[in-house]
């Protein structure tokens, strides 16, 4: 008597597929098209954002206008809690 062959395993091999063809171009979209390039140092304080003051810091350099930002954030969270 023959027994009925399971189609598991070609589902298996059908999905397994499926995701090696469809996974690499849907991971490429996860990455940048082009690459952008920080504002120079010494541009510093010319690079400005439209309604916005003082919103590019260095992280190497301590920044009295961050931590002010950082403190009026906290305050304003504790606020809402």
């Amino acid at each position: 008597m023959l027994l009925p062959v399971s189609p598991c395993p070609n589902i298996f091999r059908l999905s397994v597929a499926l995701l090696l063809v469809l996974l690499p171009p849907l991971a490429g979209g996860c990455g940048p098209l082009k690459t952008r390039s920080a504002v120079p140092k010494d541009q510093l304080r010319a690079g400005l954002l439209d309604g916005y003051g003082d919103v590019r810091y260095w992280g190497d350099e301590p920044s009295e206008e961050l931590h002010q930002a950082f403190i009026e954030s906290w305050n304003q969270e504790r606020v809402a809690l």
